[in-house]
């Protein structure tokens, strides 16, 4: 890559490598920062036509950016040139007399300094001839005013120039804003994300990666605080968040569905004809969900391609670009160890301490004395996963090694909580677990 050009419109512009990976950081005037790898650049931009180029500068020129530069990776050229277009050449014009005059009125200027060679992008004109020659044809018909020398302009002789609104400008200028917004803003749209209130941090994760990873994207949480602040109406403003938003996440935990509010707040999506997408963790599988909600296109938060599946809906229904589809896997993680953190908080807030397992739970501890006792339970490897993601250590201790164990190491009980419970073997082993902060690590 030239590292004094732009790789999409080919301004000048500052480019500088990571010096851990094959991406190139470019800033450019005319497209505005952002990151690409090497290969996209020497397999995919280099093939590009003008058109197509005016497009992706275009597009770049006015999306959002998150907290991390904007990665241009093959896939995304490809969506952007294929899902996008410049605007019509009425449209240019009036999108360039909008840009004027709104940055003369926030400034207070009479004129606006415009660098024709890079302003291209910002109206949406296939190239700087054809910026040019718009500029000419406004500044001809009394629209614009600045430069005086239009052959200058027209032949690229003049780059930085002083561009004004006429009364007749203006006029044009003021009707544009009364009739229409401008048509090169960035769309912002809500997502609502539905959750019980013991799903907190899991929800405010998951709003932090959305808006991240989809700049442009604005998440309502109710457990936000910035969402609901404090003396506002709780089942209002969750009302009104339901009417302007775009489409629905909701956490589909155990805790969840047992949420009622969670069937008004999907309702409201189902009649209204909006996206409706269930996130499933714990012990809830996108597969096995009930109707109506497996009528729905659901995922399983705990899978990193479901989460990107995810994305992709999301940016789908809202509009958006995914601006970062990285470290899923971590993600994943996350949510599904904040799964078994609101488990055992809920198990714990009802007297059981353990974790969920296929419909049943491993008791570590419980009011279980009073269950029918039934016959000893297969060990599954499973089981053992289950409590390592709810903090607990296991082992399995022999009949005759029992006298080994400490106050702190329980028989684990699998149990209904109702009606019946049973030890988990395997052969003469017997299952046991052990809170992970009550495990002494030898010094």
């Amino acid at each position: 890559m030239n590292p004094g050009k732009c790789p999409v419109c080919g301004a000048d512009a500052v480019g500088s490598a990571y010096a851990d990976r094959d991406v190139v950081f470019v800033d450019c005037p005319a497209c505005g920062p952002f990151a690409v790898p090497e290969t996209t650049d020497l397999l995919t931009l280099r093939d590009l036509t003008p058109v197509p180029r005016a497009i992706l500068s275009f597009w770049l020129r006015h999306q959002a950016r998150g907290k991390t530069p904007l990665l241009l990776t093959d896939e995304l050229i490809k969506r952007v040139i294929t899902e996008q277009k410049l605007p019509a050449p009425d449209e240019q014009e009036e999108n360039l007399i909008q840009v004027i005059g709104t940055k003369i009125v926030e400034s207070g200027e009479p004129q606006l300094a415009v660098d024709l060679r890079y302003f291209a992008s910002e109206i949406g004109a296939p190239g700087e001839r054809a910026l040019r020659g718009l500029v000419a044809h406004l500044l001809e018909k009394g629209i614009l005013n600045g430069i005086r020398n239009i052959p200058m302009v027209l032949s690229g002789q003049a780059n930085g120039v002083q561009l004004g609104l006429t009364p007749d400008g203006f006029r044009r200028y003021r009707e544009l804003q009364a009739n229409s917004a401008p048509r090169y803003q960035v769309r912002r749209t809500t997502v609502f994300l539905s959750h019980a209130a013991s799903d907190e941090h899991i929800a405010l994760v998951l709003n932090a990666e959305i808006e991240r990873r989809l700049p442009g994207v604005k998440v309502f949480c109710s457990s936000d605080p910035t969402d609901l602040p404090p003396g506002t109406k709780w089942s209002p403003a969750i009302q009104q968040a339901l009417q302007e938003s775009t489409m629905l996440i909701f956490v589909a935990s155990e805790r969840g569905l047992r949420r009622p509010w969670v069937w008004f707040e999907c309702g409201t999506f189902w009649f209204s004809g909006r996206k409706i997408m269930p996130l499933c963790l714990g012990e809830v599988r996108k597969n096995g969900l009930r109707p109506p909600l497996s009528e729905l296109q659901a995922i399983n938060g705990d899978e990193p391609s479901d989460l990107k599946t995810a994305l992709d809906v999301i940016a789908t229904a809202t509009g958006a670009t995914v601006n970062d589809a990285s470290d899923l896997d971590t993600l994943a993680e996350k949510l599904k160890q904040l799964d078994g953190e609101a488990t055992a908080v809920l198990s714990a807030a009802s007297g059981w301490f353990g974790a969920d397992w296929k419909g049943r739970f491993l008791a570590y501890d419980g009011p279980y004395e009073s269950l029918k006792l039934n016959e000893d339970r297969n060990f599954d490897s499973s089981m053992g996963e289950a409590l390592k993601a709810a903090g607990y250590h296991i082992a399995l201790y022999d009949r005759n090694n029992f006298g080994a164990m400490t106050d702190a190491n329980h028989f684990v009980w699998l149990t209904d909580k109702q009606s019946w419970r049973c030890r988990v073997a395997k052969g003469t082993q017997y299952l046991v677990a052990t809170p992970i902060y009550l495990v002494v690590t030898p010094i």
